[in-house]
């Protein structure tokens, strides 16, 4: 059997770090949980003594992509999904990522819907957006298919990081090599699509991603650093006249993180 589990990043004393933790807790399918971090407190070692989780602390000035490699290389496991300590993973998600796993699975992904406070935002529409563009993925010729995989990254990132799981056995574990601070998914996906093997895309929703001010993509946003890599992005794929006007478009999915209701 292909043995799969959670990896927790766990990032300074979120107040939604316990209720992650208890989403984990409580799946349907029970995959081991880890919890690692760059910015330990007693806040996160009396959670994970509480609910007698492994906890991992990385030495170092904490950065995105170095904690979440981190994370990789403190998993027992081939399959690992970094679970974001702000979000809500439902009873079916670990349940569902198992019975679609195999060898040949580079990344496996599930829809989602975004929360902003208590409300769920059911009609967000660069979720929608989302939802459109990875409807190829539902068919297997395509999910396996480089070129085609690389034309949909072409137009923006469709795929929710939070809900994604990771091959180690294709991938290694330092699996994130980006420049971005903001868009290092993106470009990793981008990375991934050259490899031979599939994306697995699970069209249900399986998880909630939190939105709120403190979270680093909001400040990302405000400081006007994800604009400035989503131009990045698109130039590798366009020309420069044709990547502003696709920057002006995509600009339009960054209304759902402004965290006002």
């Amino acid at each position: 059997m292909l043995k799969h589990c959670f990896v927790i990043i766990a990032y300074k004393d979120s107040p939604y770090l316990e209720r992650c933790i208890l989403s984990l807790i409580n799946q349907k399918y029970k995959s081991e949980i880890v919890i690692t971090t760059s910015t330990p407190s007693r806040y996160i070692e009396n959670l994970s003594s509480k609910y007698h989780l492994p906890l991992f602390v990385r030495e170092g000035v904490p950065n995105i992509q170095d904690d979440w490699n981190f994370g990789f290389s403190m998993a027992q496991c081939d399959f690992v999904t970094l679970a974001h300590q702000d979000d809500v993973y439902l009873e079916d998600f670990s349940r569902r990522i198992n019975e679609r796993i195999t060898q040949k699975s580079i990344l496996l992904f599930t829809d989602y819907q975004e929360v902003k406070g208590e409300v769920i935002l059911e009609n967000a529409l660069n979720l929608k957006i989302k939802k459109w563009m990875l409807l190829g993925f539902r068919v297997k010729l395509f999910s396996k298919n480089k070129i085609f995989r690389r034309w949909i990254l072409a137009f923006g990132s469709p795929i929710c990081c939070p809900s994604v799981t990771y091959n180690l056995n294709l991938l290694g574990r330092e699996i994130f090599t980006s420049q971005y601070k903001c868009n290092l998914d993106w470009d990793t996906w981008v990375k991934c699509s050259k490899l031979k093997g599939n994306y697995e895309y699970i069209p249900k929703t399986l998880m909630y991603h939190q939105i709120h001010e403190e979270s680093e993509t909001s400040h990302l946003i405000k400081e006007n650093i994800r604009q400035s890599e989503d131009y990045e992005m698109f130039k590798k794929f366009w020309p420069k006249f044709i990547a502003r006007k696709l920057v002006k478009v995509y600009a339009k999915s960054l209304e759902s993180n402004e965290v006002e209701l």
